[in-house]
């Protein structure tokens, strides 16, 4: 193997991005930095030194990246011997998923969770960076890029889902909700982040615990009212509006 390619830019960044398993290219791109070209050109790089390969899924309109059993060997020498540290979620969407899994426990359902992370970039001015995309869909704001990042998460065990039986779903359709939480590993992941995320940052997410103890359909009422303009494809909003008043909100 021509060990050139590990002395090039964002060469060994993206092995060890990688080393807790597959990311799509703009993930990898975010997290180690660089242009699209220099990324793009790394990546066919390492792929013809035998230490990456590229998967397909059915199921997500997207490419992962993933390391060789070559690959692994190798960056995994890299990160024992101290010559490299594996890199921290900072720069990645994901690590919004794990901090509020951190101050809140556990979070009822992808609806609940995609709809407070919504509340937490509109909220809490997280406007620029790297955050969640949103568009109107059938219960309000919608982000394919929250699902993505949570498969990732699971991927990798920094998450954990518990199916729990209820007696009846809030919107009438079939029983039954997932939980989310972290790992141990996840735990341990976040103890590292928090390093790096500002008090203030700490405080915007806590002020919304608030919307995880409310059920659902006033969650969903509570977006729809102030952010009107993601209801335009919801097939609840003239249920959600009419069974909540806006005064009964936050009993």
């Amino acid at each position: 193997m021509s060990f050139d390619i590990l002395r090039k830019a964002k060469g060994v960044e993206i092995l060890c991005a990688l080393l807790d398993g597959g990311m799509g290219v703009r993930e990898i791109r975010e997290s180690v930095g660089g242009s699209n070209t220099t990324i793009k050109q790394r990546l066919e790089e390492l792929q013809e030194e035998g230490l990456i390969k590229e998967e397909f899924f059915a199921t997500r309109p997207k490419r992962l990246m993933k390391l060789t059993e070559k690959g692994k060997k190798l960056t995994q020498s890299f990160v024992d011997s101290g010559f490299v540290r594996k890199p921290m979620l900072r720069k990645l969407r994901g690590k919004w998923i794990l901090l509020l899994l951190h101050f809140f426990k556990e979070i009822e359902s992808r609806t609940r969770l995609m709809k407070i992370l919504f509340l937490l970039k509109n909220e809490g001015g997280f406007r620029k960076g790297n955050f969640h995309r949103f568009k109107p869909y059938i219960y309000g704001p919608f982000s394919k890029d929250i699902i993505f990042d949570l498969e990732e998460l699971q991927d990798r065990e920094f998450i954990e889902l518990e199916y729990r039986q209820h007696p009846k779903h809030e919107f009438g359709k079939k029983a039954g909700i997932y939980i989310y939480r972290l790992t141990t590993k996840g735990e341990s992941l976040v103890t590292e982040l928090l390093e790096h995320v500002s008090p203030d940052t700490i405080r915007k997410i806590k002020k919304l615990k608030r919307f995880n103890r409310m059920q659902l359909t006033r969650l969903l009422e509570y977006v729809y009212k102030h952010y009107p303009r993601y209801t335009t494809k919801s097939e609840i909003v003239e249920k959600i509006l009419h069974n909540h008043p806006r005064e009964n909100l936050f009993r």
